[in-house]
């Protein structure tokens, strides 16, 4: 999952990739934000909430939360 994450990632805030920098931390406003969300939807195939997404996340938490969404069938975006 962490891949998937990080591809995303790239995809919105080009540069190194450090998965555990905070999403905060490299500078991105809200409309990567949104972006990052979107494209992590479509890789994952599932519906996220907005509020996955906040300043101090980072790519590992990121991926720890798509697992687990992953494998609670009520766990819904």
């Amino acid at each position: 999952m962490l891949d998937l994450v990080r591809v995303a990632w790239l995809e919105t805030i080009p540069g190194p990739f450090d998965p555990k920098q905070s999403w905060g931390a490299t500078g991105a406003d809200s409309l990567a934000t949104l972006q990052l969300l979107l494209r992590l939807e479509k890789a994952s195939g599932r519906k996220l909430a907005f509020d996955l997404l906040h300043y101090d996340i980072t790519a590992t938490d990121i991926a720890h939360q798509l697992d687990k969404a992953a494998t609670d069938p009520t766990t819904r975006g």
